[in-house]
């Protein structure tokens, strides 16, 4: 049984790379922006428009799956974008949804926060939603400058989305890059900023690389939605083959083991993390393996069997 095809990283130019699958698959479709209803501010009780990276560390009314790990807490930040803490490592994994810095445009008291959240039932799931209403930007000195977007979380599915409403911004809005050219940061990064995978190029029809410095070219359109939908890695075995090998338990707090249902007489065993970067690579001549949690990473990990008659099973495990 061949080895279904795993998520490539292909080499384009310029450092930059490109997912044959990513985490995501991205689309994008045209929805009507509609500011949120019943919006809980955040930092409404306070003067925000100053240089800081301060955010709001929020419980979520559900638990979301953001690549492979289950959250029930969200940081919401000044910055348009939203952290989760991984809840054994604490690393960083985060959704930019139009990464700048931000300012509050209201500035007569009682002043009302441009960061608000709102739970809306959508399509048979929660859906948490994260608002920026009009907030400025702290990079420029044009006070007319603004940006309308929000963030939706869905419960059950995995999915987020972002949806863009009005706005107006030049390139004194973005922050600066290394190339001196500036535009929106949106996408992700996962385990404290260590791997970075951004939309570049047209709003209309952007792509995916894998970069810290990539950026749109130009601002999204009012009414535009990119939305986010996890990808399976292709990497599971065939159906007929799944109890051909054991491995369990999913999810783990403890270790993995690994049991052939027949009589092999070894079998190689390979453990990666969901970069393609090797955990491990032994070979055992028992009939069962364990693989203790200090050598595993936080996450999804990926364990492929090779038996000696050179069949290979790759099961998903997630790592808590």
């Amino acid at each position: 049984m061949l080895l279904k095809k795993a998520i490539l990283f292909l080499f384009i130019c310029n450092s930059f790379f490109a997912f044959s699958q990513p985490y995501f698959k991205v689309t994008n479709y045209q929805s009507t922006y509609t500011n949120l209803e019943q919006p809980f501010p955040i930092f409404a009780d306070k003067y925000w428009d100053v240089f800081t990276g301060q955010c709001a560390y929020l419980p979520m009314p559900f638990s979301c799956n953001f690549v492979g790990v289950s959250y029930s807490n969200v940081c919401v930040s000044k910055s348009g974008l939203i952290t989760f803490y991984h809840p054994q490592s604490f690393l960083a994994n985060r959704i930019f949804a139009l990464h700048t810095r931000y300012k509050e445009r209201n500035l007569v008291a009682p002043f009302v926060s441009s960061i608000n959240t709102q739970t809306e039932f959508i399509d048979g799931q929660n859906v948490f939603k994260v608002e920026y209403r009009n907030a400025g930007f702290y990079q420029s000195t044009n006070p007319n400058l603004y940006a309308n977007f929000q963030i939706w979380l869905y419960e059950r599915t995995g999915v987020f989305e972002i949806h863009f409403g009005d706005i107006n911004a030049d390139t004194s809005a973005w922050l600066p890059s290394s190339s001196n050219t500036k535009g929106p940061y949106c996408g992700i990064s996962l385990n404290e900023d260590r791997l970075f995978v951004l939309l570049g190029g047209n709003s209309e029809n952007p792509s995916w690389l894998v970069h810290n410095d990539t950026f749109l070219l130009d601002v999204p359109k009012a009414n535009l939605v990119y939305r986010f939908t996890p990808v399976t890695t292709g990497l599971d075995a065939e159906p007929d083959d799944i109890d051909a090998v054991n491995v369990y338990p999913n999810p783990t707090t403890s270790g993995i083991n690994i049991k052939p249902h027949y009589n092999y007489s070894s079998f190689d065993y390979v453990v990666t993390d969901i970069f393609g970067r090797e955990l491990l690579k032994e070979n055992s001549l028992k009939g069962e393996v364990n693989i203790p949690h200090s050598r595993l990473t936080a996450g999804l990990v990926f364990v492929t069997v090779t038996v000696d008659n050179g069949s290979k099973f790759t099961k998903k495990i997630i790592v808590n």
